[in-house]
């Protein structure tokens, strides 16, 4: 949602495929019901915490640290609150006030959702096209895909197993990349338009 959020800030198009009932279904359980947002302490200490291979976070920790998180759910309407430990929740204590302030934010700034899962990636001549859902082909320029984590089928999670995978596209060998950017129009006008 915050993918979605930023790039229809940025003025691109965005389709944002949720094939659960409702929007931030996992977000809402987070933190015992919580959401626990951040940790606000410096990046160092924030990557050594993290379980596994912290490093790799640490161009996009750059960009958006703990303070950038915490404003941007401020300017969204949530306030939030730092408890022991320097774990930063929403100041109400309730999951369903972030998830909510990100579905009004997407709402407002015209994001599409639509009800599917993405099942492929379409390739064409090594470039990505869009992806391929239950209902239908759906073209875009770029295209992010959010596969979850493992442990919470009841929440919609596929426990990362299925990823999209087109010709060339997938897991076995290697999504296509390029500029790293929300789903945008591609081609002629299709359902994300």
């Amino acid at each position: 949602m915050m993918a979605a959020i930023a790039g229809a800030e940025a003025g691109v198009s965005v389709c944002l495929l949720e094939p659960n009932e409702r929007l931030g279904k996992k977000l809402n359980i987070t933190g015992k019901g919580r959401c626990n947002l951040t940790n606000r302490c410096d990046l160092e200490t924030f990557l050594q915490n993290v379980p596994c291979n912290g490093r790799f976070l640490y161009s996009a920790c750059s960009q958006f640290d703990s303070d950038a998180v915490m404003a941007f759910f401020e300017s969204l309407g949530v306030p939030v609150k730092v408890e022991r430990g320097n774990r930063v929740f929403p100041a109400s204590d309730r999951a369903f006030d972030v998830s909510g302030a990100l579905e009004k934010r997407m709402r407002q700034l015209g994001v599409r959702v639509i009800r599917d899962r993405a099942e492929a990636l379409l390739i064409q001549d090594g470039s990505l096209r869009g992806v391929r859902t239950a209902g239908g082909d759906l073209e875009a320029a770029n295209v992010i895909v959010a596969t979850g984590g493992g442990g919470r089928p009841p929440a919609g999670d596929n426990g990362g197993r299925d990823p999209p995978a087109g010709e060339g596209g997938g897991r076995e060998s290697g999504a296509p990349r390029g500029p790293r950017a929300p789903a945008g129009p591609a081609g002629p006008p299709g359902p994300c338009r």
